[in-house]
């Protein structure tokens, strides 16, 4: 009876711990599809800020992606086929990526201020250069906002009391500074990342308890794997 109810435990958790890998690989795919889809919709902000000319969002989000199926992958295949080393890999690749995000969560929330100002100040450094101008029309024009934190921010460029026509309703209006949007695009962009902090917090914490449920899961298929190895 023991045995049964023993073997009957390491199937469930077994074809549980399958089921999440495979929703794994099924995200993984889905994070490389968002990617693509960054990569020629929403680029404009990153744009904006001369200290990540190199950085690309979208290419991260692949990349990410390619990791969480290349993971999710080795755990289902090491579930199904219970094999104690492909479940070793996926236990440490698992611990390291959970570790990894911690340690970024901490020191974000510990260095929150400082990234706040560094933005804001790359943002105003992008302003002045030329380049930047077409990623900017969009950005206030998609959210009808004008400079970084409001529309004298524009000066610094034009040396005088004028904005981008994509401040205000038509062209040629650039002109008129009062007829620019009020609030600025930082705190617009701002704005609407806050309306979904609570998504991306109860993402986290569920991605994070997730986690840690393969983790036990894993080590527990790797105990049972070993011990009917040595029973048999």
């Amino acid at each position: 009876m023991s045995g049964g109810t023993s073997n009957g435990t390491y199937k469930c958790i077994r074809v549980t711990f399958i089921f999440f890998n495979f929703l794994g690989i099924a995200f993984g795919v889905a994070m490389v599809a968002v990617g693509a889809y960054l990569y020629t919709e929403h680029e404009d902000f990153l744009q904006l800020m001369p200290k990540l000319d190199d950085v690309n969002v979208a290419a991260v989000m692949v990349a990410a992606g390619i990791v969480v199926f290349v993971v999710a992958f080795i755990g289902f295949c090491g579930a199904w086929m219970e094999s104690q080393c492909m479940l070793i890999m996926f236990f440490t690749s698992i611990f390291i990526i959970f570790a990894m995000e911690l340690a970024v969560g901490i020191i974000g929330f510990i260095y929150r201020g400082d990234i706040d100002n560094e933005l804001n100040e790359q943002l105003k450094a992008g302003l002045l250069e030329e380049k930047r101008h077409k990623n900017w029309d969009t950005i206030q024009k998609e959210f009808q906002c004008c400079g970084v934190d409001t529309y004298t921010d524009w000066e610094a460029y034009y040396g005088k009391a004028q904005v981008r026509d994509s401040c205000c309703s038509y062209e040629g209006c650039g002109v008129r500074p009062d007829l620019a949007f009020d609030l600025g695009c930082y705190a617009k962009v701002k704005e609407v990342l806050e309306d979904n902090f609570y998504f991306l917090g109860v993402a986290g914490i569920v991605l994070g308890i997730l986690q840690i449920l393969l983790l036990v899961m894993t080590m527990i298929l790797i105990c049972a794997i070993r011990t009917k190895g040595t029973v048999a």
